[in-house]
């Protein structure tokens, strides 16, 4: 079995809204096999947290999220959380 290079990919920080916001977008010549996102609540209110895999073409919704917003994805002012993911994402799939 052929075996590609790994790549690392570190995007940068954004800040993130209330409505769902693209990431990343994994590229027509890559793969990607696991991820971690981390989220950082710079606000002074807890802010729930939700975060989708969309596949090419798709929408963000409850069916692809990978972090459903409730009270256990709550971050309190200053609070950082990371969530890892091995998943195996296809060119065009969007975090």
């Amino acid at each position: 079995m052929a075996v590609g290079d790994l790549d690392y990919i570190n995007q940068d920080g954004i800040m993130l809204g209330t409505s769902a916001t693209t990431i990343y977008t994994v590229p027509s010549d890559r793969q990607i096999i696991s991820f971690e996102v981390i989220f950082c609540n710079v606000t002074a209110a807890a802010q729930e947290v939700k975060a989708y895999m969309v596949p090419s073409g798709a929408s963000a919704s409850t069916t692809n999220a990978f972090i459903l917003q409730d009270a256990s994805t709550a971050l309190t002012d200053g609070e950082s959380r990371a969530w890892a993911s091995n998943q195996f994402l296809t060119a065009g799939y969007i975090i």
